[in-house]
């Protein structure tokens, strides 16, 4: 009676992360715009289309990396936030398994 039970609950582990391994990932490096330095410890959020809140956040690596994983497909805009540069959104489309942002070079803020 026991092997069913230590079955059952294999297979719904086995379920829930063959579920959570098909959600898409979103990558980018973060640059500043005048010197072409990598941005570190940048706040970036995802934001589902129709949404007033983020669904996830990040914070970019002392390489300026960013990298979200799990994310469902849709429409979403991604917000980069860091003091002293400008707020920058780009509005994206999560359809393929992984998207490559590639570079994307913030502005400073010269307030």
């Amino acid at each position: 009676m026991r092997l069913p039970k230590v079955l059952l609950v294999l297979f719904a582990g086995l379920i829930a992360t063959t579920a959570y391994a098909q959600g898409h990932r979103i990558k980018a490096i973060l640059l500043d715009g005048d010197t072409g330095e990598t941005l570190p410890f940048a706040t970036i959020s995802l934001i589902p289309e129709g949404a007033d809140k983020p669904s996830k956040y990040v914070l970019s690596t002392s390489e300026g990396a960013v990298l979200f994983e799990g994310v469902r497909k849709g429409k979403y805009s991604l917000r980069i936030e860091l003091m002293g540069y400008k707020t920058t959104t780009k509005n994206i489309t999560v359809e393929t398994p992984t998207i490559d942002l590639g570079k994307i070079k913030i502005e400073t803020d010269k307030q």
